[in-house]
């Protein structure tokens, strides 16, 4: 039930983290960088962040990036962000994101370039006409029964006229 807003920094911060921690039921509103940072979280971390609300980010949403621990996102809200949605590049912990709902970003919804640990976003709605999901040299990760913002499924890769997916994942059946 924590509400979190006009921070001059994060609006919370997890970076270099050990142990595990969860957010939930929580409201971040205009921060002047990440929303939640969870940068280089460390194995056998794992974080969980279950019905969050993000918006007006400087920069990322949520940043995973360069972590080795493990992170669920579930029944979050991630919009303007003037960043990425989620940033998990680099990431070679286990990570997940399921019920979610991710637009109006100044980058990609969620960015998955150098991943090598398991991954997957899925009942998620990623709306943008841009990059939704960017897994550039990434293991493949599942990113399917999710909407796309098209009927006919993402773009890019995939040839649909939603939010471009590119890079190593698998897109079907979507909504």
């Amino acid at each position: 039930g924590l509400t979190v807003e006009n921070t001059n920094d994060h609006g919370l911060d997890y970076e270099s983290t050990y142990g595990n921690w969860t957010i939930e039921d929580t409201v971040i509103d205009n921060t002047a960088d990440h929303g939640v940072s969870a940068y280089n979280q460390r194995h056998p971390s794992t974080g969980v962040i279950r019905n969050l609300t993000v918006t007006n980010t400087t920069n990322n949403g949520v940043n995973f990036y360069n972590s080795s621990g493990d992170l669920e996102i579930s029944d979050t809200s991630i919009s303007a962000a003037g960043g990425l949605g989620i940033q998990a590049s680099s990431a070679s912990g286990d990570w997940s994101v399921s019920n979610t709902t991710i637009t109006d970003t100044s980058d990609s919804l969620v960015r998955a370039r150098g991943i090598t640990g398991a991954w997957q976003i899925t009942n998620s709605r990623l709306l943008t006409k841009d990059t939704a999901v960017n897994a550039t040299d990434s293991t493949e990760g599942n990113a399917s029964y999710n909407y796309w913002e098209a009927a006919d499924g993402p773009g890019g890769d995939f040839g649909g006229s939603g939010g471009a997916a590119v890079g190593n994942l698998t897109v079907d059946p979507y909504y």
